[in-house]
This record gives C-alpha cells, sequence and structure tokens, in this order.
C-alpha cells in the first residue's frame, strides 16, 4: 500500500514517470490533498496494528474524525480520516458489529463495553462484556445475561479448589473441524500484535468489540463437584449464536492442543451458574489456522480411579 507523504492517505494514483540518471520513477498523485511524490519518496505506510486499533475504535462508536485524531496522536502519524474510511470498508468482512453499529450507539451512545477486573489467585484477569450485544443475543438467556451484568467477586470461592485446566479427567469428545470467522480474525489480529504475551488479549479485545457473536471475555466460572470438590476458571470468549452459548479458547497452536476436559468444565461450571441446559452449550478452540467444535453434553467422561 502507498500512502501520500502528506496526508497519509492511500487514495494515490500513479501520474506518469520521471526520467532521471538512475532510470525511471513512477510518479504518484493523492487524490484526497493534490500531492505529487514519486516512488522514491517513500510515502506512510502503516503497520498493522494501526489499522486494528482503527477498525476497534470505529466500532466503539468513535467517528471517522476521532478515530483519525485519536490514532494521529497516539502513534505519532498524518494518518486521514479518509484512510480510516477505506480501512473500515476493506475490511467489512472482519468486523460484522458494524452492521449493528448505528442501533447499538442509539441505544448506548458509545458506551458499550463494561469491564470489570477480576483476581483470581494473585492474577488480574481482564473480565468485560458488551452491553448491546449481551442484550441482544441473550433475550431468551435471562440467567446467563444476569449472571454477567451481575457478577461479584464477594462470597464467590475462587481461591478453593482447582483451576479448570489443571484438573485430571479423562474426557471424550467427538470433535469436528470447522470454518469460523474466529480464525480470520485472530489471523488478522496477529498481524499487528508486537508482544508475544498480548496475542491472548489483543484477539479477545477484537471479537468483544468486532464481531456480532462474542459478548463478554475472560468470563470467570466455578462450581462444586462431589468427586473433585471446587473448580474455577475464566472462559476466554463466550459467544451466543442463534439461541445456543458457545465457549471458546484461543490456543497458539491448536492443532496440538488437546483441551477437551479444560472446556468441558467450563461448559458444565457456565451451564450451573446460568440455568443453561448443556445441550444448548458447545465447546471449541481455535488459532489463526483452525477452529475445533464439540458438544459437552455427548462427551463421556471418566473421573480419575473409575472405568
Amino acid at each position: 500500500m502507498i500512502n501520500c507523504p502528506s496526508c497519509g492517505s492511500d487514495n494515490v494514483r500513479k501520474k506518469g514517470k520521471r526520467v532521471t540518471g538512475a532510470g525511471e520513477k513512477q510518479i504518484y498523485q493523492c487524490r484526497e490533498c493534490g500531492r505529487r511524490f514519486t516512488e522514491g519518496l517513500p510515502g506512510i505506510r502503516y503497520p498493522p496494528y494501526v489499522v486494528t486499533d482503527a477498525l476497534t475504535l470505529y466500532n466503539m462508536g468513535y467517528n471517522l474524525d476521532e478515530v483519525a485524531r485519536s490514532l494521529r496522536k497516539r502513534y505519532k502519524t498524518r494518518l486521514s480520516r479518509s484512510t480510516v474510511g477505506r480501512w473500515i470498508e476493506k475490511n467489512r468482512d472482519i468486523i460484522p458489529f458494524i452492521a449493528l453499529r448505528e442501533e447499538a450507539l442509539k441505544k448506548y451512545d458509545g458506551e458499550m463495553i463494561v469491564e470489570k477486573e477480576v483476581t483470581h489467585r494473585g492474577i488480574t484477569y481482564p473480565f468485560a462484556y458488551h452491553r448491546y450485544k449481551l442484550e441482544k443475543r441473550c433475550s431468551d438467556l435471562p440467567g446467563l445475561k444476569g449472571y454477567i451484568e451481575n457478577f461479584s467477586e464477594e462470597g464467590r470461592f475462587f481461591e478453593d479448589g482447582e483451576r479448570c485446566s489443571e484438573v485430571k479427567l479423562d474426557v471424550r469428545v467427538k470433535k469436528e473441524v470447522k470454518v469460523n470467522l474466529a480464525s480470520r480474525m485472530a489471523r488478522f489480529v496477529l498481524e499487528g500484535v508486537r508482544v508475544k504475551k498480548e496475542r491472548h488479549r489483543e484477539i479477545e479485545r477484537f471479537m468483544l468489540v468486532n464481531d456480532s457473536a462474542t459478548v463478554a471475555v475472560e468470563v470467570p466460572v466455578y462450581f462444586y463437584d462431589k468427586k473433585l470438590g471446587s473448580v474455577s476458571g475464566h472462559i476466554d470468549l463466550l459467544q451466543v449464536r442463534f439461541g445456543d452459548v458457545y465457549v471458546l479458547d484461543y490456543k497458539p497452536d491448536a492443532e496440538g492442543e488437546h483441551p477437551e476436559a479444560q472446556l468441558y468444565f467450563y461448559a458444565l461450571a457456565i451451564s450451573f451458574r446460568t440455568k443453561v441446559p448443556l445441550q444448548k452449550i458447545k465447546c471449541a478452540w481455535f488459532d489463526e489456522s483452525v477452529y475445533y467444535e464439540f458438544s459437552p453434553a455427548k462427551a463421556r467422561v471418566s473421573y480419575p480411579g473409575k472405568e
């Protein structure tokens, strides 16, 4: 992508060539500001994370001018509103919430994300939910909506027992490989992730704001089992699609991972806490290349020491 060195726009056209001692150089003209420049004068090439931030800010309720102004300040660049607009149009398929944006803004005036940091065993998790999507997707799931909106650390048993990811349990499922937008979104976000340990956070945040199904991220859950004791954990992404609840976990190497037991416990916990039948819950794990899904209600489970 060639961007104008004056205004940052990528709306440029070729305008002939210039003969120099070193040969010919392509001349470009910016359709926005009229500036002419040659290919020997590098235009502004924006890193992927700037594009990612622009899409997210727009779907959070900022207008084009506000997005461009915010990113100019944050990244010390000459980004224009027209460039932001073209990024949005070019990537509409990866940010489907854009179809709901105007309706959501009328209802919540841009304040769509609610953040509730939760501390579990000394680690702070960025629990957050999307007000508009939670209301729209959970109209028939009042238990789920109420649990997410009213969750409080007080009186919860997060310091007791084991994490869902630590419990040793033989869980056998029939997983299916599916094509899902989650993998495309992960691939898009990962192109701009600068710090490896931020992968989870960046993917969760992008999906919470930009897809049309993710209602909450880092959702704290817990339950008590007579054989296992207290079990607790945090669901990476919680989605609602066509009335069913989806428990999603991002795994950097999804093909080589086997989080069936962990996801099974997440499903049990969210079902117990919200009264959503296990039959209406699906579990999945994914990375930028693959997406695996299974039904926890059909899982075959063997407890330790049992056949």
